[in-house]
Parts: C-alpha cells; sequence; structure tokens
C-alpha cells in the first residue's frame, strides 16, 4: 500500500531560507544589545558558535580573536584566493609567542619555554623557527589552509598539496593552484609524488624556481590511486629504486635547496619486522636526502590501529648510527621526524621523549585544532 507523504498529522508550513537567516541575524543582534546573552534557536539548540565567537571578542576587546577553524579570512585569504596581504604581521614578539604567531593571536596561552618543541630544526642548508611541521594532506594543504596554521602560530615549515610531477608539466589548473605561494607562505615544501626520475627530477625544477625552499617525495601514502601508479608507499617496495629516485632529483636541485621523503614503516607487517624503512632511511641519508619524515604506520595499516612510536625509534637509531646523531647544525647528522596520531597539545613532546625524532610533523589532528602547534609547544 502506498503512503502519502504527511498523512495523519498537520503539515508543517514551509520557511524560505532568506526568512531563517533573518531571524538569526536579528536574533544575533538582540543578543548582542542585551548584554551578551546568547540565544536558543526554536529548535531548543545552542545559538551558532560563530555568534558566540563574534559576542566573545566584542567582549574581549578588538585586538582579540578567539581560535577558529579552518577560516581563510583569519588566515589573510579572501576572494583573491592567497595573494598576499599587505596587512599581514608575522609575529614581531619574540619570547611572547611562537614564530609566524600573528600580532592579533597574542595573549593565547603562556610564554613559551620548551627543551624540546619550539626549538630551532636545520634541514640540510635551510633553518627552521621550529621542530613543529604542517603535513602534505590531500584535498587540504592549499595555501588558505597553510597560512591559518601559520597565523595560529608554532609552524616550522608548512608543506603543500601532494604535486603531481604530469600536473605541473603541462600546467594543468589544478596543479597550479595546489602549489600557489605567497611572500607569506614561508619556510615551504613542495611534496611531489610518483615513480618517473626522470619526471620527478625535472619537477623538482619546476618546484626550485616557484617558492619551494624544500623538496619532498612521497614514499608514505598509502592510498590506492596513488599506490596502483606505483608512487607514494609503494615505492618502498623496491628499496634501491627509490634510492635511484632521490638521487636524481638530488641532482636536479640547487644546493640550496634541501630534499627530504616522507615514509612509512614499510609496505606491510613482514616489511616493517625487515626493517625495511630504517634500510631506506640509511640509504637515502647517503645519496644526499636532508631529512626524513616516518609515519608510525605501515601501508596495509592505513590510518587504523596505533602510531607505533617503537618503530620511529628503530628508524631514528638507524639513522643515528649511520650518519652519527643529529646535532641541529648543518653536517651534524640527518635528522628523522616523526608523524602519526599528533591530536592533543601533549602528544608531540610524548612522540619526541619515545622515539628521540628530532621535530614533529603533524597533519590530521591539526584539522580539530589549527592552533595545535602553538598550543604543542606551550604544553610542557
Amino acid at each position: 500500500m502506498r503512503l502519502e507523504a504527511g498523512v495523519g498529522r498537520r503539515a508543517r508550513p514551509a520557511r524560505s531560507a532568506r526568512r531563517d537567516v533573518a531571524d538569526r541575524d536579528d536574533a544575533g543582534r538582540r543578543a548582542r544589545a542585551g548584554g551578551g546573552r546568547v540565544p536558543r534557536w526554536r529548535s531548543g539548540q545552542p545559538a551558532r558558535a560563530s555568534a558566540a565567537a563574534g559576542i566573545q571578542q566584542e567582549e574581549a576587546g578588538a585586538d582579540h580573536y578567539p581560535p577558529c577553524a579552518r577560516a581563510a579570512v583569519l588566515a589573510g585569504v579572501g576572494a583573491d584566493r592567497g595573494q598576499a596581504d599587505a596587512g599581514r604581521n608575522r609575529g614581531k614578539k619574540a619570547g611572547v609567542a611562537p614564530p609566524g604567531f600573528g600580532e592579533r593571536f597574542v595573549g593565547f596561552g603562556p610564554p613559551i619555554a620548551s627543551p624540546v618543541l619550539g626549538v630551532p630544526l636545520q634541514i640540510g642548508p635551510v633553518g627552521l623557527e621550529t621542530n613543529l611541521l604542517l603535513a602534505p594532506i590531500a584535498g587540504w594543504s592549499d595555501l588558505a589552509w597553510r597560512l591559518t596554521c601559520r597565523e595560529l602560530g608554532g609552524v616550522g615549515l608548512a608543506c603543500t598539496d601532494l604535486l603531481s610531477p604530469h600536473g605541473l608539466a603541462a600546467g594543468s589548473g589544478k596543479s597550479l593552484d595546489l602549489a600557489r605561494t605567497c611572500d607569506e607562505d614561508s619556510p615551504l615544501c613542495m611534496q611531489l609524488y610518483g615513480s618517473d626520475a626522470g619526471l620527478l627530477a625535472d619537477a623538482a625544477r619546476w618546484c626550485a624556481d616557484h617558492g619551494a625552499e624544500v623538496v619532498d617525495i612521497n614514499m608514505g601514502c598509502p592510498v590506492d590511486k596513488v599506490t596502483k601508479k606505483d608512487g607514494g608507499s609503494k615505492l618502498m617496495c623496491d628499496v634501491p629504486g627509490a634510492v635511484r629516485i632521490a638521487e636524481a632529483v638530488r641532482a636536479a636541485l640547487p644546493d640550496k635547496i634541501p630534499l627530504t621523503c616522507k615514509m612509512r614503516l614499510g609496505w606491510d607487517e613482514q616489511a616493517y619486522l625487515a626493517g625495511c624503512a630504517c634500510d631506506l632511511a640509511v640509504r637515502l641519508a647517503g645519496v644526499g636526502v636532508a631529512a626524513v619524515t616516518v609515519h608510525g604506520r605501515t601501508t596495509e595499516q592505513a590510518f587504523k590501529g596505533r602510531c607505533r612510536l617503537e618503530g620511529i625509534r628503530r628508524v631514528v637509531e638507524a639513522v643515528g648510527e649511520a650518519t652519527g646523531a643529529y646535532t641541529g647544525k648543518t653536517g651534524g647528522g640527518m635528522p628523522v621526524i616523526g608523524n602519526g596520531d599528533i591530536t592533543r597539545p601533549g602528544d608531540a613532546a610524548a612522540m619526541i621523549g619515545a622515539t628521540g625524532c628530532a621535530g614533529v610533523m603533524i597533519g590530521r589532528g591539526a584539522f580539530e585544532m589549527p592552533w595545535l602547534f602553538r598550543t604543542a609547544w606551550a604544553a610542557q
């Protein structure tokens, strides 16, 4: 039997979207005029967070901006899609706020003092102000996102989205948009993915000519779309081949631009137990790679299960034995950067303490807390 929609109950009159918006605007104005009381809507749910944030901002003063989610407007990025904003200020109050910390955010959190986080990190000839790095994340790491995290403070290096050598060579609009940068987006790492050494070398030259201060080869992406074309973590299945690719890319770059690689613990459990990541990291150091980032899972795990800190530590120890301990100076050993499950301020310090890594790369954890770099630096 077919039932007619709405039979048995009174039909609810339709409301226009324009009327809903007008009601919310009126309620917000009434709240501000009434001393800051946040209204509740007819559904009984709390007012939108944006209204509450606006009230808090007015109460705290014009120079106070509450932490926000992915808001390009706070990063100075609007319809111009990332053109430089002359009014930006990358934090002149050293000692009060992290490097890159916009003046309008000064006052959030205590003064910075940490024995392990927020210390400078040396990647080849490039010196970073902090050892906290923003990870390359497919679909997220555009210019607006990078500038947002930088503005909130504590980011030593930010990476682009995964860049296709084919797309860069063809002048693809999508690839060029992912590589878009500006003066405030510095220091910047451009990450390439693929398996053709010649194409990757050409793409690295393009990156060097278009604002990259560091170039990274993706050897850790577990996504089928990438691995089925022998890129990403599939490169770890052929360690000699991966090393040849790194050697070709290193030769294509000028000395002032270091090459780094991001990897996992191996393709599967067997590769992990065999020390695949340790072997690859040591060989990469031998062909001039300046730093490696290790995600503490295998490709088979993808993003499931826990991040294996003991696996990252094994890589740190293997690289230390081969190149000497990292000293924070050029030529003082290759730094290993840890990555995985950094979702709370204390996680970064815990990873450094458990693994001995020289720095921490934060990815998905910044989605919920774009200010995680600053709070991680301060939570000691």
